[in-house]
């Protein structure tokens, strides 16, 4: 009570139905008034995450067992098995999407779906380290959109998304940019798009969103 507390409150939620589908019981807390809360779940790990950096700003993840790749996460199916023959790349045409969030498995999640579109990603954690390379690169690499997260320690999407506008202003290369949030109630979406947003996308991603995204994508593509 008395507490400012922000945020749309899916954190509980996501992570209680991922444990589910791994098989646990679920979350179970312990909570203390003026105290504290303590969570924890029980799990029957036989999976491991690996993760692989290329450098500073670039990385990979893969989930192993053993030392084989299993198959993609459930949660990411209802995403990857949509009918993408309308909105796919020719996997001839090199394109890039830039992908900043600085949540690790966020970026795991768009990263899968989007190079199953036939698009390349370019990902970043860092929003200050992602502005000086698109800066740096725009032009020479093909980027076709932006997806970046709102909330970050370093600078806020709002912030990121007017120091990109300056950035294609200068180099007169414009691609749309669409914010992912779970803020999702409908003032807020609103705002976010009359601050300057192209689209938005929610987390977790649904699936006709994103059908949506790469439509329009594919559309400005083709008549590049």
């Amino acid at each position: 009570r008395g507490l400012n507390a922000s945020g749309a409150g899916l954190g509980l939620t996501l992570c209680q139905n991922l444990l589910r589908l791994m098989d646990s019981e679920g979350l179970h807390v312990h909570s203390v008034y003026k105290r504290g809360s303590t969570f924890w779940f029980e799990l029957n790990q036989q999976e491991s995450l690996r993760i692989e950096f290329e450098n500073e700003e670039s990385f990979h993840l893969y989930l192993l067992n053993g030392e084989e790749p299993i198959k993609k996460p459930p949660e990411f199916n209802a995403l990857m098995e949509r009918d993408s023959s309308p909105c796919s790349m020719p996997k001839d045409e090199e394109k890039y999407i830039i992908l900043l969030d600085d949540n690790a498995f966020n970026i795991l999640a768009l990263d899968v779906v989007i190079k199953e579109r036939g698009f390349q990603t370019a990902t970043f954690y860092d929003p200050e380290l992602c502005l000086r390379e698109i800066e740096n690169k725009m032009g020479k690499v093909p980027y076709v959109a932006c997806i970046t997260d709102l909330e970050m320690p370093k600078m806020k999407g709002v912030e990121f998304m007017n120091h990109l506008r300056e950035i294609q202003k200068v180099k007169r290369i414009e691609f749309p940019i669409v914010v992912c949030t779970g803020h999702v109630d409908e003032k807020t979406v609103q705002d976010l798009l009359r601050a300057g947003f192209d689209d938005f996308l929610t987390k977790p991603v649904l699936p006709e969103q994103l059908d949506r995204f790469f439509t329009r994508i594919c559309e400005e593509v083709r008549r590049a």
